[in-house]
C-alpha cells in the first residue's frame, strides 16, 4: 500500500517542494505516491519534481487545474494562489484514494511517516495539529469561532478524504464563500478552521513542529510535550518568515540544515561550495535579523521591557 501526498507548489515553489518529497522518501521504505496539484508548473520543473537521487519508492502524479479558477481569492506575502488549491483536493484526487497527507511546501519529514498514515481517522475529516499563534488566529476570528476554540494550522492535515466527501466538506467551503459578506478577506486556513469545526483530532506538535524563536511566539501545547517533540521531530513547518532559504531569517532555526540536506537529493541540489557559502552568508546574517525582530517587537508591545518574563524569552 503506498502513502498519498499531496503538495501543491508554483512554480517559485517547486524548488521547496522537491526538498520537503525528498525528506518523506528518504526516512522511509515505504512506496509513496505524490500527488502535485498543477496550476502551470513548468516543463523544466515538472521535470525535476520526479528526480530524487538514490531513490526509486516513489511516483509522481500531476494533478492539473485551472489557476483562473481562483483569481478572486486573497494572496498576500508567503499566501500565493497555490495555497488555495488544496480546498479541492478531495475532488481532484481519484475516489479510490481515501487517505492523503496535504504538505506545504516549506516543510521537510524527518521521520518514517508510516505511523501518522496508522492515526484513527474515524467518523472525523482530518487529523491536524493546533497553530503556534492559535490565540491570535482564533481572537482575530471570533465571529466564526467560539471562545476557547483550538485554532488548528492547516499546513500539514492527514486528511479522510472519504469522510470529507461523505460530509460534503468542499461544498461547505463554497458555500460559505459564496455566502459570506468578505469571506475571501479570510485565508483558506481560517475557512477550513471555520467549516471543521468538531470534525478534526488532533495528532499532537511532533507532526507539525512550527518553529519560531520564542521571542516572537509561543506554543499552544505543553512545555514538556513541546520540548520532547523538538528534540526529534517528525515533520518541521518552517513557518512564516523563518524559511531555511533566506539566509538570517533560517540562521535562528536550529533545523534549517536538514532543509539542505533533502535539496542535495534533488534537481536543484547545491554543490559543497555553494552550501558553504550559503551557510557563511546565514550565521553572519543572523545577528542583523536578530535585532530587526527584537526592535519590531518592542514597537509592537514596548511595556514588555519592563518584564522580566520578556528577556527570559530573548535570552533563555
Amino acid at each position: 500500500m503506498s502513502l498519498n501526498v499531496v503538495l501543491a507548489p508554483d512554480n517559485n515553489y517547486a524548488k521547496h517542494a522537491a526538498a520537503c518529497m525528498a525528506s518523506a522518501v528518504a526516512h522511509s521504505g515505504s512506496f509513496f505516491d505524490f500527488w502535485i496539484i498543477d496550476g502551470g508548473l513548468s516543463t523544466e520543473n515538472r521535470k525535476k519534481l520526479a528526480e530524487i537521487d538514490g531513490y526509486s519508492n516513489f511516483r509522481v502524479n500531476f494533478v492539473e487545474i485551472n489557476p483562473d479558477d481562483f483569481k478572486d481569492y486573497p494572496e498576500s506575502g508567503y499566501i500565493t494562489r497555490a495555497t488555495w488549491y488544496r480546498l479541492k483536493i478531495a475532488s481532484l484526487l481519484p475516489e479510490s484514494v481515501d487517505v492523503c497527507l496535504y504538505l506545504d511546501c516549506d516543510v521537510i519529514v524527518n521521520a518514517d511517516l508510516t505511523d501518522l498514515f496508522a492515526t484513527d481517522l474515524r467518523g472525523v475529516c482530518a487529523a491536524v495539529s493546533m497553530d503556534c499563534w492559535y490565540e491570535k488566529f482564533a481572537k482575530k476570528n471570533r465571529k466564526f469561532l467560539p471562545k476557547g476554540y483550538k485554532y488548528f494550522n492547516s499546513g500539514v492535515m492527514l486528511m479522510n478524504l472519504e469522510q470529507w466527501r461523505k460530509c460534503g466538506i468542499e461544498g461547505e467551503i463554497m458555500r460559505f464563500l459564496r455566502e459570506t459578506p468578505n469571506a475571501f478577506g479570510l485565508f483558506d486556513q481560517t475557512i477550513l478552521n471555520i467549516v471543521l469545526q468538531g470534525k478534526t483530532v488532533d495528532f499532537g506538535i511532533k507532526y507539525n513542529l512550527q518553529f519560531t524563536p520564542k521571542i516572537i511566539s509561543e506554543t499552544c501545547y505543553p512545555k514538556d510535550e513541546y520540548r520532547a517533540a523538538a528534540k526529534s521531530p517528525a515533520i518541521i513547518h518552517y513557518v512564516g518568515e523563518f524559511k531555511p532559504w533566506v539566509a538570517g531569517y533560517n540562521a535562528l532555526n536550529p533545523y534549517y540544515k536538514l532543509y539542505l540536506d533533502a535539496l542535495s537529493l534533488t534537481a536543484w541540489k547545491m554543490s559543497d561550495s555553494e552550501r558553504e557559502r550559503f551557510v557563511e552568508r546565514s550565521e553572519e546574517e543572523k545577528g542583523r535579523v536578530f535585532g530587526k525582530l527584537f526592535v519590531r517587537q518592542l514597537k509592537r508591545k514596548p511595556w514588555w521591557v519592563f518584564r522580566k518574563y520578556f528577556w527570559n524569552r530573548v535570552f533563555l
